[in-house]
This record gives C-alpha cells, structure tokens and sequence, in this order.
C-alpha cells in the first residue's frame, strides 16, 4: 500500500482565515466556517434519531421507536441491550431530541453522573445504563424505583440502555418484571461491510471520499465498535490532511487498536476456579452457570468470573461463554462490581485471599509454595 489517503478537503478559501482575523468578532451574517481552523470540517448538525439509528443499525426498527414517541406509552419500556461502544447513549440523545421537537416532556437520568429524582412525571423517561443499578446506595435505588414506578404505572413512555442481559440483572423482583415486559432491542458491533459503510458516511461528514478497497487494505481488527469507527474516521482525516502515507495509518491503527497480548500460557484454568469457589462455597454447578440471581450465588460466581480473568489468560468473550453468558459485558459488570467491593470489605478481601491459597497462588497472584500449576 503506497501514498496517501486523499480526500475532498474544504477548499482553503472557504476555511481559512488571516491570524489577524481570529481574534475580531464575527457579525452575525458571517458563517460559522470563518471563525474554525483550517481544514475542519463544517459543524455537524444535531443528530437526530433518524440520523442516528439508520447509521448504526439500519432502519427496520426504526418505526417502532418512532411509533413510542407518537403515542408515549403505548410500547413500554422499551430496553436498548448491548456491549459498550454500540451507540445506546446517542440513541437516547437521538431519542432525546427527537421528544422535545414533538413538545414532549423529557428527564434524562444517567447513573454514572448520579440521580436526582423529579418531582413531576414527564412524557419520557430516559435512563443510561440500568446495568449500574446495583451500585447505587439503598436510599437512591428507593428513589429510582419510586421514579420508575410511577412512570410505569403513569402510563408513561420508559426508554432505558443496559450492558448486561435482561435476565441478568440485579434488580428487586418488581422493577425486574418491569423490565421484562417491555421491549427489548439488542444493539450488535458493526461487522464486515457496515464498518465501511459507517467510515465512509462519517467521512462524509468531512467531506471526504476514500475507495472502499483502500479502507479494507487497513486491515481494521474485526471487534470494533462504532465508537471505535468514529476514532478511525477521525485519524483517517488527520491522516490525510497531513499528506501521510497509508502504510504510516495502517501502523497507527494497529497501534491504537492491537488487543492486549496475553499471557504466554494460562497460570490456571478456568475449571480448576469453578471447582474451588463451587467447594468454598457448597454451591453447585448449576448455581453457577445458571441464571438464579440469589446472592448466595451471585457472589461466587462473581467471585470466580473475577479471578478467571486475572489468572487464565482468556478473554471477556471465552469467560461469558464459559459461564454461559452471551455478552462479554457480563464479565464487565461482574469484575468491577467485586474490586470495587474487595476494596471496601475487609471480609469479603480475606475470603478472596483464601481463595487465592487454595488456587495455589499467593496473594499478589503468584504462585503459592505448594507448587501448584
């Protein structure tokens, strides 16, 4: 592969600007391009529901969606399900905008920036990413599902976004059946010829146009998301605006994408974990790698999801497996959830540790004095 990447760039005399004019005030009949850097592109317009799902995920359902927000809370709730990086947040947002064009009322709740319940009801209930639910303390998940209960009962239109599973969820029994009979709709990484097609219309955006067989000849890793194409979108402009070669693209995305190296060969499988934490325990398999979400399950099997990526060298997909789990998000959830608690509970750290010595590893992770491999 030779050359460079050319795009379409906005001709200089439309972007660019004497440094002596960067600084004086614009009138309000000049265009906002006078003001940007050279070389960017136009400031892309609000996205809007449309713009955003018929991107990402084509349109076969888009009527659906556009049908809840006719006739608020004929189709609640209504569950985005995917793995990080599909566009959940932007079809919110999309969602979002497209509600307050109908005059609709509207309360955006994200919990990882906190809650802070309304005292009214509102047409649409957004919610970003149910799957942190259990990290709230017991007063704010009181207060979130009064607030989800009196949409629901209210009749209201619910939309709300989760990582993990449906059935997975740790939830009270009420707001999980809830949340069970609604929709839900699963949001997939983009594969094969819609990463192309999705590059190409966010170089649209930049108004830039590049031959599909140079975009394959990138060799892009197979796993990306569309957060992750919106990124290559970016460097591919920046790229080429520089005048540098595809070879030197091609390195930088490898580079910026190149999956984690994994260990040279397992310290210990993920069979000899299951089998230690189902003996410390008393449970069984089936407790396990069944879907029961009584913490006298959860727990373990958290506990072993936790040391089956620190200690066998598999990825997040093959541990979802593993445990029979069709998301890697699973794994996510599940890993962070039991460091965050190994931080904060001196009980819950010694049982961890003696877990560790009965695995044969010390407590830093390495192998303990009996030798075991």
């Amino acid at each position: 592969m030779s050359g460079a990447l050319h795009g379409r760039p906005y001709p200089p005399e439309e972007t660019r600007l004497a440094q002596s004019d960067l600084s004086r005030p614009t009138s309000k009949s000049e265009p906002d391009s006078l003001i940007r850097p050279a070389g960017l592109p136009e400031r892309a317009s609000p996205r809007t529901l449309q713009s955003l799902y018929v991107d990402r995920h084509g349109a076969p359902i888009l009527d659906t969606l556009q049908t809840a927000l006719k006739k608020p809370g004929l189709l609640s709730p209504i569950i985005f399900y995917g793995p990080a990086g599909t566009g959940k947040t932007h079809l919110l947002q999309g969602l979002e905008s497209d509600a307050r064009s109908r005059k609709l009322s509207v309360y955006h709740l994200s919990f990882s920036s906190g809650i802070d319940t309304p005292a009214a009801l509102h047409d649409l209930l957004l919610i970003d990413g149910l799957h942190h639910f259990p990290t709230l303390s017991a007063e704010k998940q009181d207060e979130f599902s009064i607030l989800f209960e009196r949409h629901f009962e209210s009749r209201k239109q619910i939309f709300a976004s989760t990582e993990i599973e449906i059935g997975d969820l740790e939830l009270p029994d009420r707001l999980q059946s809830r949340i069970l009979s609604g929709l839900t709709l699963e949001l997939r990484l983009p594969e094969g010829e819609d990463r192309f097609d999705f590059i190409q219309k966010r170089l649209g955006e930049f108004d830039m146009q590049i031959p599909a067989e140079r975009l394959r000849a990138l060799n892009l890793p197979e796993n990306l998301s569309y957060r992750d194409l919106e990124s290559v979108s970016a460097m591919i402009f920046l790229y080429s605006r520089n005048g540098w070669s595809d070879a030197r693209l091609a390195e930088a995305l490898q580079n910026r994408f190149a999956p984690q190296a994994q260990k040279e060969r397992p310290i210990i499988t993920i069979e000899q974990i299951l089998e230690t934490v189902l003996k410390r325990f008393s449970v069984t398999r089936e407790d396990l790698l069944g879907k029961s979400r009584r913490a006298e399950h959860t727990l373990p099997r958290h506990i072993a999801m936790t040391l089956a990526q620190e200690f066998t060298g598999l990825n997040k997909s093959s541990i979802a497996r593993f445990f029979q789990r069709s998301d890697h998000s699973v794994v996510i959830h599940a890993v962070k959830k039991m460091k965050d608690s190994l931080r904060t509970e001196p009980t819950l750290k010694q049982l961890y540790d003696r877990l560790l010595k009965d695995l044969g590893l010390s407590v830093n992770g390495r192998h303990g004095s009996n030798g075991r491999r």
